[in-house]
């Protein structure tokens, strides 16, 4: 399991942090007992959001780092902060780490090993047409400010960039969740407040809504759609079932609108969705 941690060589940490906040990867046997943990990181801020384990036994790690050049983080940081992608064999140790942005944010959310041995990332980004991110960004703020879009990146077996696709519109989208498909192409979860505008065919029914996009083996769309309702909806987990449909997770805070069509029991909600493979809710 992964997280992060600001503890040093305290309780169950027995790493020394490196700086503000490392990823915190921790290895249980069947009995919830710590095999090795490891504190992974370099002087200044790492966040954690994902990892997988891999078919050689190891693992990828997906994050965030603001390091540059420092404790385990090996590259130079291309903007305020970039996607920090990490690959560990089965013991923990560190077999290659990457740092990959342009020169706003970039956080790198969800990651998969492919079939073909290499991975696919999503998250999000604020830069446009520079560093590591090649493509124009959608939106319009200066800076990259509450302008991110989906950042969808497929990377070969050892880190290296095969391509990568900015998705979006003109206000902030973030991608959460990423799988591949039977097909060979992906699907992606997430949120948008772009609303009829760039790669976002749809009218956005509220402030925020579940966006999700097919896209074949080399990041091209294949369809998108738009689900929620008058106020917040965000879908964080998109998995391909064996009968050829979607499900996906997230939560609302909508009642009784648009997309959503039972009352809320609270201020947010779980709410859960069963697509066709068109998109269709099912």
């Amino acid at each position: 399991m992964g997280g992060q941690s600001s503890s040093s060589a305290n309780g169950d940490v027995t790493g020394t942090n490196h700086g503000s906040s490392d990823y915190w990867i921790i290895k249980l046997d069947g009995s919830g007992n710590i095999v090795w943990n490891k504190l992974l990181g370099g002087n200044d801020v790492e966040l954690f959001f994902g990892l997988q384990q891999t078919s050689d036994g190891g693992y990828i790690l997906t994050g965030s780092s603001r390091s540059s050049a420092n404790g385990n983080v090996t590259g130079t940081t291309h903007g305020a902060a970039d996607s920090w992608i990490v690959k560990l064999d089965g013991s923990g140790n560190i077999v290659w780490n990457k740092l990959l942005g342009g020169n706003w944010s970039e956080l790198a959310l969800s990651i998969q090993q492919t079939s073909d041995g290499g991975y696919i990332m999503a998250g999000c980004s604020g830069s446009s047409a520079n560093g590591d991110v090649t493509p124009v960004n959608h939106g319009t703020s200066a800076f990259g400010l509450d302008n991110f879009d989906y950042w969808i990146v497929k990377l070969n077996s050892t880190g290296s960039i095969v391509w990568n696709k900015l998705l979006g519109g003109s206000n902030s989208d973030v991608a959460y969740s990423i799988q591949q498909t039977a097909d060979g192409g992906y699907i992606i979860a997430g949120m948008a407040t772009s609303s009829l505008n760039g790669d976002v065919s749809y009218t956005n029914h509220g402030l925020e809504d579940y966006w999700i996009v097919k896209i074949d083996g080399t990041g091209n769309i294949l369809w998108n759609k738009l689900y929620g309702g008058n106020k917040e909806d965000d879908a964080y987990c998109i998995r391909h079932t064996t009968d050829g449909l979607f499900i996906v997770a997230g939560y609302s805070n909508s009642s009784t609108n648009g997309d959503v069509l039972a009352g809320s029991h609270g201020s947010s909600d779980y709410w859960i969705l069963r697509l066709d493979a068109s998109g269709n809710i099912f």
